[in-house]
């Protein structure tokens, strides 16, 4: 029970290794992974990236689409090639303000090194161009993974409002009026854990 079989440290055979514990690290900011022993010999690695930020509008009665989630990606790694990597959190596309017709921005990258990737979900479409929601993140280095959700339709004529997607702002504008100040809300940030 609990053990492992593994390289020995020569590199020349195979054996078992027992462990003794299941470490998880998790970054919410830019950092560096380092293993926690050299007895830490495959990392199981999860990123995820921002999403966009909703758009907005510059007409009454309109919203813009929310933003779309980032992508996630799992990946099997070598201890030894996890340490040291740079990892990069990727922010959520940057809201929009009020009383313009501009569609969302996309959200950044979440990235361990080159080794896993992600791609950020993308801004919704501005109230007057009506209002669709952002595509979700698709693609990056992994070893499996799952794109990110679309964002939902803004509100129609009759201000029937999209409800947020994940990682996704609700559009400007309101009913009656002219648009909510940062209503294009910015997307979640992304995160990466190592389990070893």
């Amino acid at each position: 029970a609990n053990q492992i079989l593994a390289v020995n440290a020569g590199g020349t055979a195979l054996g078992f290794t027992s462990i003794s514990s299941t470490t998880v690290q998790v970054f919410i900011a830019n950092g560096t992974y380092t293993r926690t022993s050299a007895n830490v010999f495959q990392v199981l690695a999860y990123a995820k990236a921002g999403g966009g930020s909703g758009g907005s509008a510059s007409i009454a009665n309109v919203r813009g689409g929310g933003g779309g989630e980032g992508s996630e990606s799992w990946k099997y790694l070598a201890g030894s090639a996890a340490t040291g990597q740079t990892v990069t959190i990727g922010a959520g596309g940057a809201a929009r303000g009020a009383g313009l017709n501009a569609s969302g921005n996309t959200g950044s990258a979440t990235s361990l090194g080159v080794l896993i990737t992600t791609v950020g979900g993308v801004g919704g479409t501005s109230g007057n161009n009506g209002g669709a929601g952002g595509l979700g993140g698709n693609g990056g280095t992994k070893d499996w993974g799952f794109p990110g959700d679309a964002g939902q339709t803004g509100a129609d004529s009759a201000g029937a409002v999209g409800f947020n997607a994940a990682g996704g702002g609700k559009g400007g504008g309101q009913a009656l009026g002219a648009g909510i100040a940062n209503s294009g809300g910015g997307g979640g940030a992304g995160f990466v854990t190592g389990t070893s």
